[in-house]
């Protein structure tokens, strides 16, 4: 292979993205259908694509519309209660602080994503935190996508941290003609040409307690993502079960999928939300492992993701220990699984 097969598990889910793009002028069915996106990537938030077709979507999407702001645009359209972004409410649910949060964001960006790398380091000479997006060599042009990732992390933060402001962002793509609605969203000093991508504020908001975030609006972010998930999947409303698996997917690969997490997200004692799956007569493992399962199943046939990312997006720590999940679920190995299963792509695909 001459490039990496570049992935993202998606997040076009965004509320009323494909109604809002439509409205701007965008022929979205045409462009999932040239690209080859599945029209179920507008409504599920696990499905695994090439992170290349999603920003040559963006890209086409602001050309078709004549808007260079776009990606901007759409994250400034997110609704009030950000439920499009609820696996990071998920994880700033589930922190002690700001600092564990955000450090929780870039290993889920590093799990999330094999096009962009997340990196968060301090910068003491000037009391700030620097969070470093690095877009994979073998990208198509990302500008757009890009944008609307940074966009939407500062007014997460700014809604969820009490008087979070951006000390500086910087792109390394040039400069819009207009930058009115950046300084909207950032309101801090933009530059443009610059080496590097970054999203900088002060290191005081590093240290802010669980109890100093606005809990209110993330635990109502998050109540408004959990509605929104049951609405994609109606079966969710069902049983407490059909819930767990319908939520679960978004939130593998943060290492906060167990019993003691979803709990807490659910304000519930983990005892109280074992014994309402035993009223099912389910436990929580038996949950876990029917979404792991059909979840490998899919990256494994409809994905060219190593074995490793795999299990990585399903939260096992290698390899070693999903395989042998995967053994007892199949009968086989995931390897044998894939060969079995999966098409042959053709040679056009491996050099996308």
């Amino acid at each position: 292979m001459i490039h990496e097969k570049l992935y993202i598990r998606s997040t076009l889910n965004h509320d009323g993205f494909p109604e809002y793009m439509s409205s701007l002028g965008v022929d979205t069915g045409r462009l999932r259908a040239e690209l080859g996106i599945s029209k179920d990537v507008f409504a599920k938030q696990a499905d695994v694509v090439s992170w290349n077709a999603i920003c040559t979507f963006f890209e086409r999407a602001a050309a078709d519309s004549g808007d260079e702001l776009i990606g901007v645009r759409s994250a400034l359209n997110a609704k009030a209660d950000f439920s499009a972004v609820g696996p990071l409410i998920y994880m700033g649910a589930l922190s002690s602080d700001v600092g564990s949060f955000l450090q929780t964001i870039a290993k889920y960006q590093s799990v999330r994503t094999n096009g962009l790398v997340y990196e968060l380091y301090d910068n003491p000479d000037m009391d700030e935190i620097i969070g470093s997006y690095i877009v994979s060599a073998h990208s198509v042009p990302h500008r757009q996508f890009l944008e609307n990732n940074v966009a939407l992390a500062a007014l997460t933060a700014r809604k969820l941290i009490p008087g979070f402001q951006v000390k500086y962002v910087s792109f390394t793509h040039e400069a819009p003609a207009d930058q009115t609605l950046h300084r909207e969203v950032f309101d801090a000093p933009i530059y443009f040409g610059a080496k590097e991508n970054r999203l900088v504020s002060d290191k005081g908001y590093f240290g802010l307690k669980d109890s100093q975030l606005s809990v209110g609006f993330r635990d109502f972010a998050l109540r408004a993502y959990f509605k929104g998930q049951t609405e994609l999947e109606p079966t969710a409303r069902q049983s407490v079960s059909k819930f767990i698996e319908t939520v679960l997917p978004s939130v593998m690969g943060l290492g906060l999928s167990d019993v003691e997490s979803f709990a807490k997200s659910m304000n519930m004692h983990p005892k109280k939300l074992q014994r309402l799956l035993k009223d099912e007569g389910l436990s929580y493992s038996n949950v876990t492992d029917t979404v792991r399962q059909r979840l490998a199943e899919t990256y494994l046939v409809n994905t060219s993701l190593t074995i490793a990312q795999i299990a990585r997006l399903l939260d096992y720590s290698s390899d070693r220990p999903f395989a042998s999940a995967f053994k007892r679920w199949s009968g086989s190995s995931p390897t044998q699984f894939r060969k079995k299963e999966a098409p042959q792509p053709e040679l056009s695909e491996l050099f996308f």
